[in-house]
């Protein structure tokens, strides 16, 4: 009975995709119809498939389960991206003008100098550097 059920949803999937096909113009891309529904009450849907039972060993297994746990409500921890005091953790860290690899340095600073960092974006964080508006490296940093 099962086996047969699949296989008039197959047929029934199949035979929709290739009305579809057939009505689409030669070297021209189709975007995909509604499904269309059956006349007859009899006929089982393709999208109306018995679904297993939910039990406590698939729930916990499920990775649909996983993701939908309820964040808790605890001390969350500052971002290593938000702005604030930061310390320098190469042994040299490159100050630039602007930040990309290619800019000017201007400067450096040493390891365990501390930095105020005003904001970090896409891996540079804007820091002032004698008085001017610099960038550095923001993996070079640390909390």
């Amino acid at each position: 009975m099962r086996k047969s059920m699949l296989l008039v949803a197959l047929t029934a999937l199949l035979g929709s995709a290739a009305a579809q096909a057939e009505t689409c113009p030669a070297g021209k891309v189709c975007a995909p119809k509604a499904a269309h529904q059956s006349a007859s009450p009899k006929q089982p849907q393709a999208h109306k498939m018995p679904q297993a039972a939910a039990t406590k060993e698939n729930m916990v297994n499920s990775p649909k389960h996983v993701a939908k746990q309820p964040e808790r409500a605890t001390h969350k921890p500052k971002s290593h991206h938000a702005p604030g005091l930061y310390v320098v953790a190469a042994k040299k860290l490159n100050v630039r003008a602007t930040p990309q690899l290619r800019s000017p340095i201007v400067g450096t600073l040493p390891r365990g100098e501390k930095v105020n960092v005003i904001e970090i974006d896409s891996g540079w964080a804007k820091i002032v550097y004698r008085g001017r508006v610099n960038w550095v490296s923001a993996t070079y940093l640390h909390r």
